[in-house]
């Protein structure tokens, strides 16, 4: 570890066992926390995400702008984790680690030897950190554990992609790569956490990130609704947590949309029933935050989304 520190964490050596988007995005999250991280890519095409469009081009070198929006200040290495001496190298790449972050295919490296357990064994104080669909941590496996699974697939059984959209239309995927970067985001979390127990105890830790369980959290409204009152929100409904009850009026809408605005829809929450009474009825134009005022029909200058 560097004596020199001016980042939370300079002098953290993070070794990525990374591809696609949440492992990389998980890792980047810690460079640019200071941290050094050193990717580890197949020989030749490395990580698939270099070979995908769009590619900036310069001086006549083409590179794929998604591979460097995931993975800057890094440093790279090809290594052949089937072969015995690329085996070697990375056993003690880990050794000389704080951290090991992997996102490949559940259950790959410990078949290779290379598992969580195998290196923590040579080394008690490594972090390791495994970005999977559905989680690896032993006792807590369920039956979709082993295997492999892409961000739509996480958001789709989290049940967002039901509460999103239009009534009309099938389930919406919200925006590319929402769970890939929010798992990156939370296990980038979890392994700042594991770092501080290590300070405290000597000891490294395992640090499990299941893409499914984290899509869940943002949905937690609905889980709890469903909990509690055993009702579901649709696509095209209010996403409020409050269950519809026939026996007493509905005080508290969150939030609901009225045509406040000549150029599109405007959107107006209220949580509680005292701030509901006094903007439940027009709302004199003066009174009208700036950024529901649009210009005349006639004209889009003004209009703001």
């Amino acid at each position: 570890m560097s004596d020199s520190i001016d980042r939370p964490l300079s002098g953290i050596r993070v070794t990525g066992l990374e591809q696609y988007i949440a492992g990389p995005y998980c890792t980047m999250a810690l460079a640019d926390a200071g941290a050094e991280i050193i990717k580890i890519e197949r020989p030749g095409p490395g990580d698939p995400r270099r070979a995908m469009p769009p590619f900036a081009e310069k001086d006549g070198v083409k590179k794929a702008a998604g591979f460097m929006a995931y993975n800057r200040n890094k440093k790279s290495l090809g290594l052949n984790l089937r072969d015995p001496k690329g085996q070697d190298i990375f056993r003690k790449l880990a050794i000389a680690s704080d951290v090991v972050v992997e996102n490949l295919r559940p259950g790959s490296m410990s078949k290779l030897g290379l598992g969580h357990k195998d290196m923590r064994a040579l080394k008690p104080e490594l972090v390791w950190a495994i970005i999977s669909g559905f989680g690896r941590m032993d006792g807590f496996r369920g039956p979709y554990s082993d295997r492999p699974a892409f961000d739509i697939v996480a958001e789709g059984m989290s049940g967002i992609m039901n509460v999103v959209g239009f009534a009309d239309k099938p389930p919406s995927w919200t925006i590319y790569g929402m769970a890939d970067i929010y798992s990156g985001l939370t296990t980038a979390f979890g392994i700042t956490q594991a770092l501080f127990m290590r300070e405290r105890t000597g000891q490294g830790q395992l640090v499990d990130s299941a893409m499914y369980d984290n899509m869940l959290s943002l949905n937690e409204q609905m889980v709890a609704l469903y909990s509690v009152a055993g009702q579901t929100r649709n696509a095209g409904s209010p996403k409020t947590c409050f269950p519809a009850a026939p026996s007493r009026p509905r005080t508290v809408t969150s939030p609901s949309t009225f045509p406040t605005t000549s150029c599109g829809n405007g959107f107006v929450r209220s949580w509680a029933a005292k701030t509901w009474s006094t903007t439940n009825a027009p709302i004199p134009a003066p009174r009208v935050p700036p950024m529901l005022i649009s210009s005349p029909p006639s004209s889009k200058a003004g209009c703001r989304r």
